[in-house]
């Protein structure tokens, strides 16, 4: 009895400990980031107030705390750099510099790491950049 219980306790700990692994698949891109600025085509430049986007595995979500939030169906491809955002549900999403839903946004990735995420809204032309928060 000693013998089998001596084999599976450890079989049933590493089992069990395997189930509770978190598995990064977007690389820097996951995690909460605050808009610091939106630069537009004409010259123009917005700073939003408390504007944040999070992504996590498949799913984005923008907040404001004066808007509510926005939930997305998020596509990234990490080596053509892009990352496509829709968003099924009628809503208002300027806060977030972003066309109202339901819509599909674009983005091309110009620059991204731990702490920083700089992209461009394809079509539009405005470039985002965004701090890891």
């Amino acid at each position: 009895m000693k013998k089998i219980l001596r084999l599976i306790i450890p079989a049933l700990l590493a089992f069990v400990l395997a189930g509770c692994h978190y598995h990064n698949i977007n690389g820097d891109l996951d995690g909460q980031w605050q808009l610091m600025s939106i630069d537009l085509p004409d010259g123009t430049q917005q700073t939003p107030q408390q504007v944040y986007y999070c992504f996590f595995m498949h799913t984005a979500n923008v907040t404001s705390t004066s808007q509510g939030s926005a939930v997305a169906n998020m596509t990234y491809d990490k080596h053509a750099r892009t990352l496509a955002l829709e968003f099924p549900y009628k809503g208002t999403l300027s806060p977030w510099g972003l066309p109202d839903a339901p819509c599909t946004v674009k983005f091309t990735i110009n620059k991204i790491n731990k702490k920083h995420l700089v992209m461009t809204l394809d079509g539009a032309g405005a470039v985002m950049t965004l701090r890891k928060f």
